[in-house]
């Protein structure tokens, strides 16, 4: 029992050691070098491509639950149940379509926006001769906030 405690301590004492060290390591690796910050969150709250983007999509879904009255009042019209099934399938099917298309849509548009984000981010960082940015949200303290001058350019 006492070996295992020991053990234990020195597990223990060691991953603090190792934490501190690394932590010693990031801290001398960013001494001497600027480095900016954004807030992400903020940036995409103020992309017009973005708020078009969702648009877009609210318009997508307008359209599709308008199309939805249409297969709905047909099938409602057919009596017999065997072909009810087989057109409500067969709607099902158009349908299922139609949401993964806008889905494939809109994650296509999405990601080419964020790669225009993050390169507009990488210009205004090197305009401002900063080497490395990080999201606002994973730092406590330091660096220059470059929101503004990025939210410029993305606008």
């Amino acid at each position: 029992m006492c070996n295992c405690s020991k053990k234990c301590k020195l597990v223990a004492v060691f991953l603090l050691v190792i934490t501190f060290g690394l932590g010693m390591c990031v801290s001398c690796l960013l001494k001497n070098e600027k480095f900016a910050i954004v807030d992400v969150q903020n940036i995409i709250a103020n992309s017009p491509e973005i708020k078009n983007l969702k648009t877009e999509q609210e318009k997508t879904i307008a359209e599709i639950a308008e199309w939805v009255k249409g297969p709905n009042s047909e099938i409602e019209k057919i009596k017999d149940k065997a072909q009810k099934e087989e057109l409500a399938q067969k709607y099902i099917k158009e349908l299922e379509q139609k949401k993964h298309d806008m889905q494939t849509k809109y994650v296509q548009e999405l990601q080419r926006i964020d790669a225009k984000i993050t390169n507009i981010i990488g210009e205004v960082a090197k305009e401002k001769g900063y080497k490395r940015v990080f999201a606002k949200s994973t730092l406590i303290v330091g660096g220059e906030d470059i929101t503004e001058d990025v939210i410029k350019k993305v606008k």
